[in-house]
């Protein structure tokens, strides 16, 4: 007996900050459709299937989001889909949900690192997940939650033109991609070297939520950057200071800034700063609102100096960096 499985994701895409400093967002949209069915998920025993990507038709966003709110403050709607042949009971007794869960880890896989070549493009809001399943004449279809993916990546981009630093640019999507294609497993095992702990770190920076507040960005910028930079427990802020600057160029409009960066990470981590409630409800209190504005500036410039480390590694086209220092003459 034959069994198809097809499972297609529905995603809205927020309008961001991103084409105040690239290029068009459709031009992003089409260089990703570009690569549909040329990117593959691996299922079972390195079986796989190619991954269909394509903006969503009018009627299909009218259909499954007609009463979402996420229609009204979105203008893009991406689809992507897979299909799946099970073909002997063995592959069945792998599991009909797996394929699913599959495919919606490597689209939100790909949604994520899709920041690294555009940053700030894709702030994804909750979508919708579809499986069908196709056996003998029958047909039975589930449907579920595709989690948001939001994130703050394209309200950082304003620091770069207040810092003049560090250096974020465009990257080819195929590149990028085949880039990551090396490090793809960092994303299901454990990580192999600094990169990969890196990219893990990266992926924290994602919340299922708008109400997440926290400074959880902050800390996860800040181990993704140390895990590239540091070696041993000898003078961390220093050795990011230094090897950072190598790697992206000079700072010289705000050395201050990077300082402050440590010190604001370090009273939060030995409790010298208030932590706001995970649950506070918003309001006007001028004290509230100067504080999280000092969490987001540090958390944005955090963010941006990781995205342009690992723009550098993908450029370079290494897994890890070695940093000598020479004597001047």
């Amino acid at each position: 007996m034959k069994v198809i499985k097809t499972t297609e994701i529905y995603v809205p895409l927020m309008e961001t900050e991103y084409e105040n400093h690239f290029g068009k967002f459709d031009t992003v949209l089409n260089e990703l459709c570009g690569l549909s069915e040329k990117l593959y998920v691996v299922f079972y025993k390195d079986k796989k299937s190619s991954l269909k990507i394509e903006r969503a038709t009018n009627a299909q966003v009218k259909k499954y989001f007609q009463r979402k709110k996420e229609k009204k403050f979105t203008k893009y709607f991406l689809k992507f889909t897979t299909e799946y042949s099970f073909i002997d009971k063995e592959e069945i007794e792998f599991g009909l949900l797996a394929v699913t869960l599959i495919t919606e880890s490597y689209v939100k896989y790909l949604l994520i690192f899709l920041n690294i070549a555009k940053p700030g493009a894709f702030d994804s809001r909750e979508g919708i997940t579809i499986g069908t399943l196709n056996f003998e004449t029958k047909t039975k279809v589930d449907k579920d939650v595709f989690p948001m993916l939001a994130n703050t990546i394209h309200l950082s981009l304003n620091l770069v033109g207040k810092y003049k630093w560090p250096p974020i640019q465009e990257l080819s999507i195929n590149d990028t991609l085949k880039w990551f294609d090396k490090h793809w497993e960092a994303f299901t095992t454990m990580p192999k070297n600094r990169i990969e702990r890196a990219l893990n770190a990266f992926s924290y920076l994602f919340h299922d939520s708008l109400a997440d507040t926290s400074p959880s960005d902050l800390f996860f910028s800040l181990v993704g950057i140390e895990a590239l930079f540091v070696e041993g427990n000898e003078s961390v802020q220093k050795q990011v200071a230094v090897k950072s600057q190598l790697l992206l160029g000079k700072r010289n409009e705000f050395k201050k800034k990077f300082k402050e960066l440590y010190e604001f990470r370090s009273r939060y981590v030995h409790g010298q700063l208030n932590l706001i409630n995970k649950y506070y409800l918003r309001d006007a209190d001028t004290d509230l609102q100067d504080h999280l504005s000092k969490t987001y500036d540090n958390s944005n410039l955090a963010i941006l100096i990781l995205i342009a480390s690992i723009q550098k590694h993908i450029l370079l086209d290494k897994d890890e960096l070695a940093f000598e220092f020479i004597l001047k003459d």
